[in-house]
Order: structure tokens, then C-alpha cells, then sequence
């Protein structure tokens, strides 16, 4: 039942593709991660920003919730596509698949097709922004299943229950980390020190932040380059090792050199308030000392 399913759905979205205006609009689709995670994570930096006091920091709590859960799906899919029976893409295993008119560059022979880690990620980013506002967060939910997922049946990357499996994935994270970010232990474990740091040193908050929100944007491709391949590492003579040892220190050196700024400004920040502070209540003195003499 499930593989005709799959297969008529298959069929009939991926029968469009070889022409050479809709060809062209998916490989846009593809290779624009401006318009895919880039516009999530600028909807969440909205959201994050909206509002202050403590309406803000019950926001900004969801939000880091929200942030987690999508981290989550795309983790946990990744673990079940290796866990889970491999699964061969309908591009390699369907004789009667219809290939575009542009070469799809990476090589999927390897990587399962359930489930649909794309559809796992961007389905908890829209739920997450449906929890904060509703009518913005349909209007991304229609959007990652047209622009995101449909594009994914069209090439040939996944069957339809693969999107289907990764969208449950996605909505179950949801609503599970939306329902432990009310509890006591998520605010005083995870949300409370966090936005502790973003008011204590904000400069080391956002450009973590910024970093993160980017690997996000481009589905961590960074990361998994680098872990598959970071087999040379084990393979490396003493004098390279001794190469990359200094590297790490360089690297770890600049970190803290970063770190001593932002706490130096941040101690600055605070003696300047508490100067400013003494300064306007002896203004006030002065004030209040004329007033009496009149």
C-alpha cells in the first residue's frame, strides 16, 4: 500500500522534470540557501527581537526551545537513516525516473532516503514559528512543503512517506521540547543561563549565535563535510600532527583573546553604569541642596 503510494506520487511530481523552466526553478531552489534556511533563521532573529522585559524573555525562551527541537529532528533523522533498513533513492532505484536537465552534484548512492532530514528540520523551524504567530507560521509550514520537500520528490532525492516520516519527526520534537520548555528545569538548566549569557556578554552570545544560526541556514553542510572527512586526521605523519597541533593552539589562543574582551568590556560596561549612576544622584543632590537655598 505504502510503496504505490509512493511510487504514483513519485511518478507524477517527478513526470514534470526535463523542462527546462521548471529544471531551472528547482536547481535555484537547490543552490539558493538564502531563501531556505536563511529566511528561517531572519525569522527567528524577528522573533527574537520583538519584544522586551518579560514578555520578551518568555519568547526568547520558546524560541531557544524551538531552536533545540529542530537540532533534534535533524540529529535523530540522521541517526535513524543509519539505524533504520537502508533505503534506496528513487533516483538510483526507479527505472523509470525522469533526471533533470542539470547534473544533481552530490553523490547519494550511500545515503538512505528515510527519512527526510530536510523535511525534518524545516518542518519544526516553521511549527516553532506557528507556536509564536500562527498566521506567519502556516504561511511557512505551505512553504516548506511546496518549496522545500516538493523539490525533493522532483529530483528524484526522496519518496513522499520519506518527507512524510521526516515532517512527524519534526512536528513530534516540537511539541515535545515545547512542552519541557514550560517546566522549571528547562528554564533553570537551560533558558535562564542563556539568557543570563546574552545579557552578561553579549558580544560573545551573538557571535556564537551568528555561527550557529549560519550552519543552520545551510543544514550544518560545514559539519558534515568535516566529519566525513575527518578520516586523514588518524592518518597523518608526526610532522603534520605537530602542524595541526598548532593550529588548534592558534585557534584556541584567538577564542581567548575574544574571551578576555567581552569580559573586560562587559566589567567596563558595569563600572561606567555605576559611575554614571553616582554621577546623576549627585546631580540630584546638588538639585535638591539649590532647591532649599531658594
Amino acid at each position: 500500500m505504502f510503496e504505490q503510494f509512493d511510487n504514483s506520487i513519485f511518478h507524477f511530481i517527478n513526470g514534470f522534470a526535463g523542462q527546462p523552466f521548471l529544471d531551472s526553478l528547482v536547481n535555484f531552489e537547490e543552490q539558493f540557501f538564502l531563501l531556505k534556511g536563511g529566511l528561517f533563521m531572519g525569522v527567528y532573529c524577528w522573533l527574537w527581537f520583538e519584544y522586551r522585559g518579560q514578555r520578551g524573555d518568555d519568547q526568547r525562551r520558546t524560541i531557544i526551545a524551538m531552536v533545540l527541537a529542530s537540532f533534534t529532528a535533524l540529529v535523530i533523522a540522521r541517526c535513524f537513516s543509519h539505524i533504520l533498513p537502508f533505503r534506496v533513492r528513487p533516483m538510483y532505484a526507479d527505472v523509470h525516473f525522469h533526471a533533470p536537465s542539470f547534473p544533481i552534484a552530490p553523490n547519494f548512492v550511500d545515503w538512505s532516503s528515510f527519512p527526510s532530514d530536510h523535511a525534518a528540520m524545516f518542518f519544526s523551524l516553521a511549527l516553532g514559528v506557528y507556536l509564536l504567530w500562527r498566521p506567519l507560521g502556516i504561511l511557512l509550514l505551505l512553504y516548506t512543503a511546496i518549496w522545500i520537500c516538493l523539490p525533493r520528490l522532483y529530483l528524484g532525492l526522496h519518496y513522499p512517506t520519506d518527507l512524510v516520516g521526516g515532517a512527524i519527526l519534526g512536528s513530534a520534537s516540537v511539541f515535545s521540547l515545547g512542552h519541557l520548555s514550560k517546566t522549571k528545569a528547562f528554564y533553570q538548566w537551560v533558558a535562564r543561563p542563556l539568557l543570563n549569557a546574552e545579557r552578561k556578554y553579549p558580544s560573545v552570545f551573538y557571535a556564537l549565535s551568528f555561527w550557529l544560526l549560519f550552519e543552520m541556514g545551510v543544514m550544518f553542510g560545514d559539519v558534515r563535510y568535516a566529519a566525513r572527512h575527518a578520516s586523514f586526521l588518524f592518518q597523518l605523519s608526526p610532522k603534520n600532527e605537530a602542524i595541526l597541533v598548532g593550529i588548534f593552539a592558534m585557534i584556541l589562543y584567538i577564542a581567548v583573546l575574544f574571551w578576555r574582551r567581552a569580559t573586560l568590556d562587559g566589567s567596563s560596561r558595569r563600572n561606567q553604569e555605576v559611575r554614571q549612576s553616582g554621577f546623576t544622584a549627585k546631580l540630584s543632590g546638588q538639585d535638591l541642596q539649590r532647591g532649599r537655598s531658594y
